[in-house]
C-alpha cells in the first residue's frame, strides 16, 4: 500500500475539519451553560424580590391601618429622598 502526498493532504484536511467541529461544539456547549446559569441566577433573584414584595403587601392587605401607615412612611421616605438630592443646576 502506497501513501501518496495527496492522501496525506486529504487526511490533514479531514483531521482539521474534525478538530474545528469539535472545538466549535465545545464552545457552543459552554455558551449554552453560561446562558442557563445566568437565567437561573436571574430567576432566583426575581423569586426573592417577589417574595419580599408579596410579604410587604400581605401585611398591608390584612390590616388597613397598617396599610395607611405603610403608605404614609413610604411618602415620607420619598420626600426625604427628594430633599436630600442636590438641586439641578442650569449650565
Amino acid at each position: 500500500m502506497k501513501v501518496t502526498l495527496r492522501d496525506l493532504l486529504w487526511l490533514i484536511l479531514v483531521c482539521g475539519i474534525a478538530l474545528a467541529w469539535f472545538n466549535s461544539d465545545r464552545r457552543r456547549d459552554a455558551e449554552i451553560r453560561s446562558i442557563i446559569d445566568r437565567h437561573s441566577k436571574w430567576q432566583n433573584e426575581w423569586k426573592a424580590e417577589t417574595a419580599q414584595t408579596v410579604e410587604t403587601y400581605r401585611k398591608a392587605a390584612l390590616d388597613p391601618v397598617a396599610y395607611r401607615e405603610f403608605v404614609y412612611r413610604r411618602n415620607q421616605e420619598v420626600s426625604k429622598a427628594r430633599q436630600s438630592r442636590p438641586a439641578p443646576t442650569d449650565e
